[in-house]
């Protein structure tokens, strides 16, 4: 199961352009920390081992591999202080420190 806010949803609008063809928004596995993996999310194509899940108008694709081992993610945007940055979550609930 994949659950994106409404802020997320914006703020990917905003910053990539949905208008070219075969853009998807990838949730990866950008590195670990002590509370285990850290995840982000980027541009790509749809790979053959690929999960797609449309949401509000956005195509989010995740290899199924690391869709089963970690049962889900949640997407969503931060903007404060120190900061904007998308917050991608587990739903195993591993940190994302």
């Amino acid at each position: 199961m994949i659950h994106i806010s409404k802020e997320a949803v914006n703020a990917i609008k905003e910053k990539y352009n949905f208008d070219e063809a075969d853009k998807n928004i990838r949730i990866f596995i950008k590195g670990f920390g002590w509370g285990g993996p850290k995840f982000g999310i980027t541009l790509d194509g749809v790979k053959e081992n690929d999960q797609i899940k449309e949401l509000d108008g956005i195509s989010i694709i995740v290899e199924k591999d690391l869709l089963e081992l970690y049962g889900g993610f949640d997407i969503d945007f931060l903007d404060s202080w120190i900061g904007k940055d998308f917050i991608v979550l587990s739903a195993k609930g591993e940190s994302n420190c």
